[in-house]
């Protein structure tokens, strides 16, 4: 009935929300790598995708460590290959949760 087409449009709306968040962090992490005190004080304040697993109590789940992995190798920049697979292991891990939770 209509209450699931609502339920389910704010799940996808909040998937969307949450991967737009990660890549809005990546283009942030990209842009400020050639300046390192700049890249400091940006990955020094939370993001969206970290809001969103505080939010849901994701820290301790394979999400919430994948996401601390990423933002400890933050600093690295985005050119670095331990943050790159970090960053795409944390990308592969978002993706199944939306897929988990859209049903597919």
């Amino acid at each position: 009935g209509p209450t699931f087409a609502v339920a389910s449009a704010c799940a996808s709306a909040n998937h969307a929300i949450m991967y737009a968040a990660m890549i809005l962090r990546s283009t942030l992490i990209a842009s400020l790598s050639a300046w390192p005190d700049l890249l400091r004080q940006a990955i020094a304040k939370p993001c969206g995708l970290f809001a969103y697993l505080q939010a849901q109590n994701l820290q301790k789940t394979p999400l919430g460590e994948g996401y601390a992995a990423m933002h400890a190798l933050a600093h690295c920049g985005a050119f670095d290959p331990s943050y790159q697979r970090a960053r795409e292991d944390m990308e592969t891990l978002l993706c199944a949760r939306i897929l988990e939770q859209e049903g597919g």
